[in-house]
Parts: C-alpha cells; structure tokens; sequence
C-alpha cells in the first residue's frame, strides 16, 4: 500500500502541505492573518524596506465554502485594516452575493450579521461548476470552483506512541483510502475530536495523488490531535478542485517559510479583481472511531 508521509509543517518538494479552513470561518480568518503576520516577518529578517505605511490600502478578503453534501454555501467578507489602525479587520455586511449554477440560475446569500452570508439548500451534483459573485462598491468580484466526486475512506487505524523530543504523546491515526484512477485528484484531511474541528496550522493538510494514481493510499497522521481513550474522532476526507489545493498549498508555503527564505507571495486567490481569499465547492466521506 502507498504511504504518504507524515502530514506536518516542512519545507520540501513534496506535494503534501498543510493548510486552513472550513466552514468554521472565524478559525480561517484568525488563520489567515495569522500567516500574513508570519510572512512579514520573514521578510523584516530579509532586508529592510522603505515603504509608506500611510499608502497601504485596506485588502478585501472573501472566504467561501459550498458544502455539496449539504447543500451550504457559507461566505464570510472582510477588509484588512490599514497599518496604522487598531482593532480587528473591518468586516462588511452590506454586500450582495450570488451563487450561480452552470444554467445561469442565481441563488441570493443571505446576511447574517458580522460579515457571513449563507445559502442553504443548494442542488449539487458531482461535475457541476459554481461561480461565486459579490458585489461591492459598485465592483463585482467572482470566482469559480467545480464539485468533485466523494472518495471513500476505506478505513481508520491508530496506535499509541510513547512520544519523543519533538511529538508528545498520545495516538497516531492512518487514514486509508482508494484514489480515483484516471484522474488528478485533490484532497483534504480534517479532523474532530468530540466535536470540535482541529484547525490550528500543524493539524490540517491538503495534498494531491502525484505518483499515486489509482492506488491504495494512506495518509499517516501524527499525535497532534490530542485523541484520549474513550474519546470520539471524526476524520473527513475532502474532495477539491485544482484552485482549492493551490490556495490552500501557497498558504502552507508562507507558513513554512524560513528566516533564510525569499519573501513570500500572497495566497493564490481564485478571485479576480485583485481579492485575497477564496471559494471552492467540496464533497467528503466521513468515518468516525472510539478510540479504546
């Protein structure tokens, strides 16, 4: 069976990263800047810059996410602040947003408050191609993203580790699966511990099937989880499109970027009109263990 290494921070050529987000949006957002701050300061180590702080405009930033399974598109809207301000980034609520199907048929999100939108019961199947609208300021920025076909996971084992100078203790987890054959294929792994969602930057990871077309794959995963006996883990596999598995993959190189390393660029956004963020549809399998 094919191995994936495992899934943690590094600087290397393959093509596993790590990443960010779901539709637990504020976890992305907190994420989000998180890196950006990271970025800049891998680059003060670099060289000094002479720049206008006063001319750094504020940065509109779309994070959206259509479940297919579930049919949610879920969006959440915000400006970086200007350098010299204070306080969180500005959020915006008076967008408006559509979500397109490849007929042209619209379905209006709406808002509900703090800068998130949503649209339920969206009709998905695996093929379909979205396009994501939103219009502000009398400028209208849109991206697209296409539904993938669910892969299955297979199975779900783990063994316990003792631990060591860099991994605390506690269990390891394989994820075992079939890759769809014939295709290139994106995913992503997340992972629930009693219902609450692991998003911190050494817990989630996108990677392509690269060399592994077809074939039984497993994906092995560290301690980091932080799983006790008796306890309830849920593991998803996502399936992504192309755009998905580069944003999220350009985020795990900012994220890995040493004191030695060129300054990184932005995230690649799949928006045009000069928009940081992203929107991409998913579809997943889910498989859940009581760890004894």
């Amino acid at each position: 069976m094919e191995d994936l290494q495992d899934m943690l921070p590094r600087k290397s050529g393959v093509n596993e990263t790590q990443i960010l987000k779901t539709p637990v949006m504020e976890q992305h957002r907190k994420l989000f800047y998180y890196l950006v701050l990271l970025a800049a300061v891998n680059y003060s180590c670099e060289q000094i810059i002479d720049i206008d702080l006063e001319a750094v405009n504020p940065v509109l930033v779309i994070e959206a996410d259509l479940s297919s399974p579930d049919g949610v598109l879920e969006v959440e809207i915000s400006r970086t602040a200007n350098y010299f301000e204070s306080g969180p980034a500005q959020k915006v609520d008076d967008a408006s947003v559509y979500l397109e199907n490849r007929l042209g048929m619209q379905g209006h999100a709406e808002p509900t408050g703090n800068g998130t939108y949503k649209l339920t019961q969206v009709m998905t199947e695996t093929g379909d191609s979205f396009k994501l609208l939103v219009e502000l300021d009398g400028v209208t920025y849109t991206a697209v993203s296409t539904v993938r076909a669910p892969v299955n996971i297979d199975s779900i084992s783990y063994s316990y580790y003792e631990g060591d100078s860099f991994f605390r203790p506690g269990y390891r987890f394989n994820l075992m699966f079939k890759d769809t054959p014939g295709e290139k294929n994106y995913y992503r792994v997340r992972v629930y511990k009693n219902g609450y969602l692991f998003n911190r930057p050494n817990d989630l990871v996108v990677f392509d099937d690269a060399d592994h077309d077809g074939k039984p794959i497993t994906v092995r995963l560290h301690s980091q989880y932080y799983v006790e006996k008796g306890e309830t883990a849920v593991f998803e596999l996502l399936s992504i499109d192309r755009h998905a598995w580069e944003y999220f993959r350009s985020f795990g190189d900012l994220l890995n970027a040493g004191p030695d390393s060129p300054a990184p660029a932005n995230p690649v956004s799949n928006f045009n009109n000069n928009a940081m963020g992203y929107f991409y549809a998913w579809s997943y399998s889910r498989k859940e263990v009581v760890v004894e």
